[in-house]
This record gives structure tokens, sequence and C-alpha cells, in this order.
């Protein structure tokens, strides 16, 4: 199977997720990145120098055309995001906490089914977490 990703966002969070795919995957030839800012996202596709990073500028995606989604946009967004592409695209990822907004509920109902859990994953940044933070500083302190 070849792998196509579609990375949405155009941030460090989303440069950060784009180099380890790299990295992880070196005969990579297709990923698209999908911003509704084209500046911000022809400044990303030059900052990276990938030469096969693809700028698409509307998310009318094909079923199955991409492999993996990787949403790595603004919290707001998440949600939007996987309900507008679910169906389409089998492998999910989303980075941060998924807001809270209208199309919440959508996701409620996607998580009474079990392959929801299969297919949709959320990542979170422990650095952020009040407790690993206290836990550093501790150890800071107290070398």
């Amino acid at each position: 199977m070849k792998l196509r990703i579609l990375l949405i966002g155009t941030g460090s969070v989303a440069l950060r997720h784009l180099k380890n795919i790299v990295k992880l995957y070196p005969s990579l030839k297709e990923v698209y990145i999908y911003s509704n800012k084209i500046k911000r996202a022809l400044w990303f596709k030059n900052f990276t120098k990938l030469k096969f990073l693809k700028i698409i500028t509307t998310l009318k995606v094909k079923k199955n055309f991409f492999t993996h989604l990787i949403i790595a946009s603004n919290t707001a967004t998440h949600s939007l995001y996987i309900k507008k592409l679910y169906d389409n695209i089998e492998n999910i990822y989303c980075e941060k906490p998924i807001g809270y907004d209208s199309n919440f509920k959508f996701l409620e109902k996607l998580s009474k089914k079990k392959v929801t859990n299969e297919r949709i994953k959320v990542g979170f940044q422990w650095r952020l977490n009040p407790t690993i933070k206290y836990i550093k500083e501790y150890i800071k302190k107290n070398k």
C-alpha cells in the first residue's frame, strides 16, 4: 500500500510531525498539506524544502486517496476536520485534545462505536501536563 498523508496545519507542531514522518519513512513520496492560508502553506513548503510536499486548498478528498490524516491545526478546528474527513480517510491522528464545538456531538456518536478507537488517535503533549511540569521543576531545584 502506498503511503499518502494529508497534514492539516502549518504551525510548529505540524512541522515537527512532518520532520518525524520523513525520518520514519525515508521513501515517502507524497505528503499533502492543507491550509486555508495559502501564503502560510507556501512558506511551510519552502521552509521544509521537501519537493514531494504538495499543497491542497480544498478538503474535497476521494475515499481512500489518503492513507493517513494528521490534524495539527488549532484546537477549535479538530472536530470539524474529523467530521469532514472521517468517511474518506481510514487512519486519523489528532494532535492535542480535541476541542469542544458544534461538531463534538458527531464525535460523541462515533465514540460509541468500537471502530472509532482504532481509527482515531489523539496525541497529548505530556510536557504540558501540570504534574510533569511540577516534577521537572522539583528535579531542577533538587539536583
